[in-house]
C-alpha cells in the first residue's frame, strides 16, 4: 500500500521556501540511500542538461536539439562519443532501430567488436554509403553498397574501387571488361590492367640483380623476368639447357641456363622458322669452310655463302666453290684466281672479261624472234657498232652515217652501209690502207657484173724453155697469165748449130685455129732481131729471123718475150 505526502510548503535548512522558486537545491536522501521511481511513473518538468557522474561532472549531455554527447558536452551529431566504443556482442540492427541511419552520418573515432559481427543494412534500391570517414564534417572516405556490390569511395564521394557480385575486385572502373582503364582482379585468378597511355604495370626490384617476375605451372618454376648489371632486362627459362635472352644497351644477348651463352642458341628450328629478317646494319657471322658455308639453306647445309679468305667471299653449291669475289673486286666463276689458262670466267674490276673454255664455245648470245642487234659496242656511252642477225645471216654494222658493215650471207660476203646492203659504194681498203694479197678460187668481176667483166684466171710462175733440134743451156723463163692471155719471158743459149729451130716448153697451149707471133730479140754477136711463131694448139714456137736465116749458130742466146692467146 502506497503513502501520500501532501505539504503546502517545503523549506531548506536555512528556512527558505523551495517550492515554486528557482535557484534552490533540493537534496533527496543521503549518501547511501536508494531512490526508486516506480515503473510507469512519469517525471515531468525535468530540464537537466545531462547526467552527472560520481564526480559531479557531466558524463552524458543531451542538448536542446536532442543530440547526445558522451565524453563531450557539445555533440555535433545525434550521437557523438569522444572515446572508444566497445561491445561484446552486437546483434542485427534493423532499419529505424538506431536513430541516424539514413540521416546524418554517425562519426566514430574508434569502434571495437569483441565477438560477433556488425551488420549495417539499408533497404534502399540505390547505392547508399553504409560507413563514412571524415574530419570536421568533411567526407574523406566511405564504404557504399548497392544491390550486388561493395564500393570504396574517397575525396568527395568518388568511387575508387568495387567488389562486384562475382567477387571481382576493380580499381578505377565499375564494370568487368577489357577496354575501360583500371585494374581488375577477377575471382578466377585473372588479372586485367588497362591504361590509355604510359606503363600499364610496373614491377620494381630494389638493390640487387635477380628475378622480378617468376612464372610457374603446378608450383614448378619454368621461367622468370629479371634484371642484370643494374639495367639489363633478362628473360630466362629455368629448365636445363633452355634458352633466354638479355636486352643489353644495343644488343640482344642469347642466354642459356640463366647465363650468357656464346654460339649455343639457334634462332628458330627447322620446322618453326621465322619469315623475314630486316636489318638496318650488318649481320656478322663467323667464317666457315666451303663445305659448311656461313650462310646456308635449310635441308641443304653445304650450299650457301662463305668467306674463303680475308676480304673475299664465295658462293658454294654441294660443298664446292662455284663463284668468288676477291679483295680487288674481281669476280671468278669456276675458278678462284686470275689465270687466263684456267677454264672459267673472270670479270675484272677494271672492266675486263676473260673467258676460258677447253674444247667448247666460250660464249653463247641468243636473240629470240626478231632480227636485230645481239651484241652492241659502245665508246663513252655512244653506240659505235653491233653484231646481230638478219634472217639466217650474221651481220656487223656501224650505226654511224655512211659507215660500212658486213653481211655474212650464204656463200657471200656482202658489203653493208647504214645498216643495210650496199652495192658499188664500199671500197676494200684504200690508198693508205691496202690489203697485201687476195686469193680467189673463182673470178673477179671488174667494172661490171656481166660475164664479160669476169676475170676468171690470173697466174704467175716460171717455166723452162728448150730448143727442139739443138742442145741448149742457160735456160730460164717467167710467165703471167691473165684470163686467156699469157705473156711468157724466156732466155736460152744454143750449144750447137741448126736450122728451123723452135723454142719448146711454153707454159700454156696456144689457142687453136691460128698461129700467133711475138717479137723477140736475139742476143748474138750481130744483135739481130727475131720473131717467135706459135703453132696452133701447141706449146712450141719457131724462131724466125728478119733476114730469113733460120739457122742457129753455136753459142747463140735467144732472150725475149711473147704474148699469146691460150687455149684455156
Amino acid at each position: 500500500m502506497s503513502s501520500i505526502l501532501k505539504v503546502d510548503t517545503i523549506q531548506d535548512q536555512a528556512g527558505n521556501n523551495i517550492i515554486n522558486e528557482s535557484g534552490n537545491v533540493i537534496t533527496i536522501g543521503a549518501s547511501g540511500d536508494t531512490i526508486t521511481v516506480p515503473a510507469g511513473a512519469t517525471v515531468s518538468g525535468f530540464t537537466s542538461v545531462g547526467i552527472d557522474d560520481n564526480a559531479t561532472s557531466v558524463a552524458i549531455t543531451i542538448d536542446s536539439s536532442e543530440r547526445v554527447g558522451i565524453g563531450t558536452s557539445s555533440p555535433s551529431q545525434k550521437l557523438e562519443v569522444n572515446g572508444n566504443i566497445k561491445t561484446s556482442t552486437v546483434g542485427s540492427v534493423s532499419s529505424g532501430a538506431l536513430q541516424g541511419i539514413g540521416g546524418a552520418p554517425i562519426d566514430i573515432d574508434r569502434f571495437e567488436l569483441g565477438v560477433g559481427f556488425l551488420n549495417l543494412d539499408r533497404d534502399f534500391a540505390s547505392e547508399v554509403n553504409q560507413i563514412q570517414f571524415g574530419k570536421s564534417g568533411t567526407l574523406a572516405a566511405a564504404f557504399a553498397t548497392g544491390q550486388d556490390y561493395l564500393a570504396i569511395k574517397t575525396n568527395g564521394n568518388n568511387e575508387r574501387a568495387r567488389f562486384d557480385a562475382s567477387g571481382n575486385f576493380m580499381v578505377g572502373k565499375t564494370a568487368s571488361n577489357y577496354s575501360s582503364p583500371g585494374v581488375e582482379a577477377k575471382s578466377n585468378g585473372n588479372l586485367i590492367a588497362v591504361r590509355d597511355s604510359g606503363n600499364v604495370v610496373n614491377f620494381i626490384r630494389n638493390t640487387n640483380d635477380g628475378s622480378i617476375v617468376t612464372f610457374s605451372k603446378d608450383t614448378t618454376n619454368f621461367g622468370s623476368i629479371g634484371v642484370k648489371d643494374g639495367n639489363n632486362l633478362t628473360i630466362d627459362s629455368i629448365a636445363s639447357n633452355h634458352c633466354g635472352i638479355e636486352f643489353d644497351g644495343g644488343s640482344y644477348i642469347p642466354r642459356k641456363n640463366s647465363a650468357t651463352a656464346d654460339n649455343a642458341i639457334d634462332l628458330g628450328t627447322s620446322s618453326s622458322r621465322y619469315k623475314n629478317l630486316y636489318l638496318g646494319g650488318q649481320a656478322l657471322v663467323n667464317s666457315q669452310s666451303t663445305g659448311t658455308p656461313s650462310f646456308a639453306f635449310l635441308n641443304d647445309p653445304d650450299t650457301g655463302i662463305s668467306r674463303p679468305t680475308t676480304n673475299a667471299i664465295n658462293i658454294c653449291t654441294g660443298g664446292s666453290e662455284r663463284l668468288r669475289v676477291d679483295a680487288s673486286g674481281n669476280l671468278f666463276v669456276a675458278k678462284t684466281s686470275s689465270d687466263i689458262g684456267t677454264d672459267g670466267i673472270e670479270l675484272r674490276a677494271g672492266g675486263d672479261v676473260l673467258i676460258t673454255n677447253s674444247g667448247a664455245q666460250c660464249m653463247y648470245l641468243n636473240r629470240k624472234s626478231s632480227d636485230g642487234s645481239i651484241l652492241e659496242l659502245r665508246k663513252d656511252g655512244t653506240a659505235v657498232g653491233s653484231i646481230g642477225v638478219n634472217g639466217d645471216n650474221l651481220v656487223i654494222d656501224c650505226p654511224t652515217s655512211a659507215h660500212t658493215g658486213l653481211d655474212f650471207a650464204n656463200d657471200k660476203l656482202i658489203p653493208r652501209r647504214n645498216s643495210a646492203a650496199a652495192d658499188n659504194t664500199v671500197d676494200l681498203g684504200y690508198s693508205g690502207g691496202r690489203f697485201k694479197d687476195i686469193y680467189l678460187g673463182g673470178g673477179a668481176f671488174i667494172g661490171g657484173t656481166g660475164t664479160a667483166n669476169k676475170l676468171s684466171d690470173y697466174e704467175e710462175g716460171t717455166w723452162t724453155p728448150g730448143l727442139d733440134s739443138v742442145s741448149s743451156s742457160n735456160a730460164s723463163g717467167q710467165y703471167t697469165k691473165i684470163g686467156n692471155v699469157c705473156t711468157a719471158k724466156f732466155k736460152i743459149s744454143s750449144d750447137g748449130t741448126g736450122s728451123g729451130v723452135s723454142i719448146t716448153g711454153f707454159p700454156f697451149t696456144s689457142q687453136s685455129g691460128c698461129e700467133q707471133q711475138g717479137g723477140s730479140r736475139e742476143t748474138q754477136t750481130s744483135g739481130k732481131f727475131f720473131f717467135i711463131r706459135m703453132a696452133a694448139s701447141a706449146t712450141t714456137g719457131m724462131i724466125i729471123r728478119y733476114d730469113a736465116d733460120v739457122s742457129v749458130g753455136s753459142n747463140s742466146t735467144f732472150e725475149g718475150q711473147i704474148t699469146y692467146i691460150t687455149n684455156t
